[in-house]
């Protein structure tokens, strides 16, 4: 909740406002407060290897980072990128941010990785 203050004017694609909205829609009148509705309140130490791309000016940076820390600490092995003066799904326009493409590059390797990883 915290980068959703201070992240608020450096983001121009995600909003509390905003994400709230999506909230309320995905829970259809369910209680926010159902573990399996929400990564930061559920059991985290059955997941597999992740990999999070976060944008350093994006309003879900301080969320992102408390969810590595979490699934850490349940001893999930986590990989972590923050990316420089990036926002909300900088992704998107990977057709024009070298950025975003190199992040999708680094997708791409995780998974390829993790294939590997998985096959041996």
């Amino acid at each position: 909740m915290k980068s959703y203050r201070s992240r608020a004017e450096l983001d121009p694609t995600g909003s509390l406002e905003g994400n709230q909205r999506i909230l309320h829609d995905y829970l259809g009148g369910r209680s926010e407060e159902i573990p399996l509705l929400s990564p930061l309140r559920m059991d985290l130490k059955l997941l597999p290897r992740m990999f999070i791309q976060v944008g350093d000016q994006e309003v879900l940076l301080s969320d992102s980072l408390r969810f590595a820390d979490r699934a850490r600490a349940a001893g999930v092995s986590v990989e972590l990128e923050v990316w420089d003066n990036m926002w909300s799904v900088f992704h998107f326009l990977a057709y024009m941010l070298p950025e975003a493409q190199q992040a999708i590059t680094h997708i791409g390797q995780f998974v390829r990785t993790t294939l590997k990883i998985e096959s041996e």
